[in-house]
């Protein structure tokens, strides 16, 4: 039997396969430490460790924004000047770490400051000793600048069924940000008995704000409903409403 052409055939083909197989993804270790800031007109600066756990050099660039959220709980990021980063650039070594000062270079005002400082990995200057793809990490501190006078007043408003969607709005009345660590949705029966619970994902208001909610309710908790009650818990305090309601409430 005549291999030739069989041999031709996988010199032919192997090369094809090799391009198709997926290359090892590598995502590079590091942390960044503390996981936020809290600064004040006394200390208007603290440092952010960069801590690099691969095998490798590492390169980060570290820039500030000014950060605000949606009413749908989306970032919003702008630059700003108003934080200064230093060094906003670092190269560190296999298993060392660095610190970067942060700094905030405006006054304290009557509304809390918030911020976000981005530790984002750069390429590598060596690629040539990359073996597979590098999937460059970035993560986001948080930096909150406290007001003169902070307060925090979470509260829940806006609460209404309407065609099978019950919407409200966990509202903050202060000027400082305030973090959801629970959010139950329970309807209940004339009874008073619970039917169902619903726990909805937490996240920072900040100060002023409001955090808008629409949630599609499930027609297992119509039946026999009578009130829906939403009950908020945050780290500076917790708050609650009730809506007296029908099963029609859920007709869509």
């Amino acid at each position: 039997m005549n291999r030739r052409p069989l041999l031709q055939l996988l010199l032919l083909v192997l090369p094809i396969l090799l391009m198709l197989h997926p290359r090892r993804a590598e995502a590079s270790l590091f942390q960044v430490s503390p996981v936020r800031l809290d600064l004040n007109a006394q200390a208007s600066n603290g440092l952010l460790t960069v801590q690099n756990q691969s095998g490798e050099p590492l390169r980060f660039q570290l820039t500030a924004f000014e950060w605000k959220q949606t009413p749908q709980g989306e970032v919003v990021l702008q630059p700003t000047s108003d934080v200064a980063v230093f060094p906003a650039m670092v190269t560190i070594p296999a298993g060392a770490s660095r610190k970067v000062r942060v700094g905030v270079l405006v006054p304290a005002g009557a509304s809390e400051k918030t911020y976000r400082v981005i530790v984002e990995e750069l390429p590598s200057a060596n690629t040539g000793k990359i073996n597979g793809v590098k999937v460059l990490t970035r993560m986001s501190v948080p930096v909150f600048f406290a007001a003169t006078a902070p307060s925090s007043r979470p509260g829940v408003e806006g609460l209404s069924l309407q065609q099978g969607q019950l919407r409200f709005q966990v509202k903050n009345g202060g000027n400082t940000h305030f973090m959801n660590t629970k959010i139950r949705v329970v309807t209940r029966n004339s009874a008073g008995q619970q039917i169902q619970e619903n726990a909805l994902k937490g996240w920072y208001v900040l100060g002023g704000d409001s955090r808008h909610y629409d949630l599609t309710m499930p027609l297992s908790s119509c039946a026999g409903m009578s009130s829906i009650s939403v009950e908020i818990e945050t780290d500076q305090g917790s708050d609650s409403a009730t809506l007296g309601v029908s099963s029609s409430g859920c007709q869509r």
